[in-house]
């Protein structure tokens, strides 16, 4: 059973009896609810499912600051998820229509951690912070410190506003329900080679990385559908082949920042045999893929099993496993026959 599967089974139930009762507001706000728990707990699908009913609902009831809200949350959705520009556009018309607080706080975060990422520091992060502190709820400020942590390691210099992250995991660690975001702060410390507790109680994937079981760690992300979790996972791998699929996952996926710190790393610790900088040209076609992704991908789309992937590229059967897992994640996709069947709408065929 997924954890938080009781508070969320009561909480649907008291979202259906509002409906029922015809408390719109109440159903409205449940609903978001239920999918900020989703997103935080990893249950992407159930998370999808509910804003495509809580959104249309929303709308069609004129609940403006819900509409916004759902928005804001979606935007972190498509965030974990890789689909970035997606994101990145529900963030924008959050941010554009100036709502409540409580709706701005994930669309500055998200805008400000994907341009960090690609290089681009942009304000999103203060502007997050300054809202995290006039609304003081723990799964912001988590949050907060995880993109300053991740700041952390992809600059080397920690803002000052990391200074209390070790007393802030002390304190939330008591509290129930934040092991996801305790998790992610603790991971980007670890990165960062800064001191926290490791005794943090933490969730699985981020136990599994913290715990040195890496290919463990990228295996869960992977089967949930947030590939640039896996690629940093891998990124700590002692495999080459984990480490290649790593940087070449962060530059499809548009990580230039992150996969240039990535590659630094990697050289720091002897290793030289790591993909190039994709040519602006690879990034061009409209799934974001390299031109190597773009082969498997169409090799795919033909049905062919990674074993055959493997001998038609001369790579590797684990290596054509990290590139079928990227694509599938850079094209949204959860199976090989759907990349089959949408082969034509991504220019496969």
């Amino acid at each position: 059973i997924s954890e938080g599967a009781s508070e969320r089974a009561s909480l649907v139930e008291h979202i259906n009896g509002a409906i029922a009762s015809s408390f719109d507001e109440l159903a409205s706000m449940g609903f978001t609810n239920l999918a900020t728990l989703d997103i935080e707990q990893r249950r992407f699908r159930q998370a999808d499912e509910v804003l495509d009913r809580s959104l249309p609902f929303a709308i069609e009831r004129d609940i403006n600051v819900c509409i916004a809200t759902q928005t804001g949350v979606r935007s972190r959705l498509k965030f974990f998820r890789g689909r970035w520009q997606a994101a990145l556009e529900d963030a924008r018309s959050v941010i554009d229509t100036n709502g409540a607080p409580v709706a701005l706080f994930w669309p500055h975060l998200v805008v400000g951690v994907l341009g960090m990422r690609r290089g681009e520091f942009n304000g999103g992060i203060d502007c997050a912070s300054s809202l995290a502190e006039s609304l003081d709820e723990p799964l912001l400020h988590l949050a907060l410190l995880t993109a300053l942590a991740e700041e952390a390691w992809l600059t080397g210099t920690a803002d000052a506003r990391l200074g209390h992250a070790q007393v802030v995991l002390a304190d939330y660690a008591t509290r129930p329900g934040l092991e996801w975001s305790l998790g992610e702060l603790a991971a980007w410390l670890d990165r960062a080679g800064m001191p926290f507790d490791h005794a943090t109680p933490v969730a699985e994937p981020f136990r599994a990385e913290l715990d040195g079981r890496y290919r463990e760690a990228a295996a869960w992300w992977r089967k949930s559908g947030a590939p640039f979790d896996e690629a940093m996972a891998l990124l700590r791998s002692d495999d080459a082949d984990d480490q290649a699929a790593a940087v070449e996952t962060l530059d499809a996926m548009g990580a230039t920042a992150t996969a240039d710190r990535a590659r630094r790393e990697l050289r720091r610790r002897g290793i030289t045999s790591l993909p190039s900088r994709p040519r602006v040209a690879t990034l061009s076609n409209p799934a974001g893929l390299t031109n190597r992704q773009l082969e498997v991908a169409r090799l795919v789309a033909r049905g062919l099993t990674n074993a055959e992937l493997a001998q038609q590229l001369y790579i590797s059967a684990k290596t054509a496993d990290h590139h079928v897992s990227a694509v599938l994640g850079k094209l949204g996709l959860p199976t090989r026959r759907d990349v089959m069947r949408r082969a034509a709408e991504f220019g496969l065929d």
